[in-house]
């Protein structure tokens, strides 16, 4: 994460695949922030990308996405 800071990625997005959940970081004032949370069987518009909404179970291999 201080690497990503360093060079000034804004957003960073953590997929724990035993886990089957998404966090989303935002880095701002010299630390990373966790703007987002969530379990495989939510649907989310996460930060930056606020205008696409996906299933976070689309990440992972067995998931099925019926939405476009």
């Amino acid at each position: 994460m201080r690497a990503y800071h360093q060079a000034g990625v804004p957003h960073s997005w953590l997929l724990h695949s035993a886990e089957r959940t998404l966090v989303v970081m935002r880095h701002a004032e010299g630390r990373s922030l966790n703007v987002l949370a969530v379990t495989a069987n939510e649907r989310v518009r996460p930060e930056p990308f606020g205008a696409v909404g996906f299933l976070v179970a689309s990440f992972f291999d067995d998931a099925e996405d019926d939405e476009p």
